[in-house]
């Protein structure tokens, strides 16, 4: 019995092709040793490590990230001891869950804008009482020169330009003070403009209008208070 030179099986004598390899038996390399090259061995491929969080520990997802090396969140840029979970829609700095929360606009940005608020705050409010002012005294004149009036009242009518005036007055106090106190004292004289339909003769829709002007004041005084306050917030930035 032989052996194949080039696969090493057993071959009977006189073959001239291995039944396996189908190598030539009847060349000069009959009875030559088998010989083999080494194959360079391919390496392992590395298993990916599974680092997906499955425990209940607190500190796995900080490990997690340590070991991935996933970036961490810069702080935020008014609050430095907290991570931030966005940007200001206005300046775009990272800001945390807490400047986030006030429609994603930062306290800084929020403070800067507080000025022009106040201000269009304040105008609106001494406008809204100007208005109202004005149609009392509106209302005092036409009640005293129309003559086809049969239910006029001078007292009333005195009621109503005295109140008109108040509301004048007011007015620009407001609107150059720019203070909550201002504020709360113009809407206060508006209601006051209540008492004239009480004592008769005017229409109801200016009664109604009247009210709704008051209305608008309260609201802009709370839009006044709150812009007041986004300007003197204290800001807690790094040092």
């Amino acid at each position: 019995m032989e052996a194949c030179p080039f696969c090493g099986t057993t071959v009977l004598p006189g073959a001239e092709l291995c039944p396996v390899c189908f190598g030539d038996l009847s060349g000069p390399v009959r009875g030559r040793a088998k010989t083999t090259t080494a194959q360079p061995i391919a390496p392992r491929p590395k298993k990916k490590l599974d680092l997906t969080d499955r425990s209940t520990d607190p500190q796995a997802p900080a490990l997690q990230a340590a070991v991935m090396g996933e970036p961490e969140p810069p702080p935020c840029a008014i609050h430095a001891r907290a991570k931030s979970r966005g940007q200001c829609v206005q300046c775009h700095s990272p800001a945390c869950e807490i400047c986030l929360s006030h429609g994603g606009v930062c306290p800084a940005c929020r403070r800067q804008n507080a000025p022009a608020r106040i201000a269009e705050a304040s105008r609106d409010i001494g406008f809204f009482t100007a208005l109202a002012g004005l149609s009392l005294i509106g209302f005092a004149l036409w009640q005293e020169l129309d003559r086809t009036v049969l239910d006029s009242d001078l007292r009333r009518s005195i009621i109503a330009g005295l109140l008109g005036l108040g509301h004048l007055a007011v007015a620009p106090a407001i609107w150059q003070r720019r203070a909550t106190s201002f504020a709360l004292i113009a809407t206060a004289v508006c209601l006051c403009g209540v008492v004239v339909p009480l004592l008769g003769g005017e229409p109801w829709w200016m009664a109604i209008v009247r009210l709704g002007l008051a209305g608008l004041n309260v609201a802009r005084s709370l839009e006044l208070k709150r812009q007041l306050d986004e300007l003197y917030l204290a800001l807690d930035r790094p040092a």
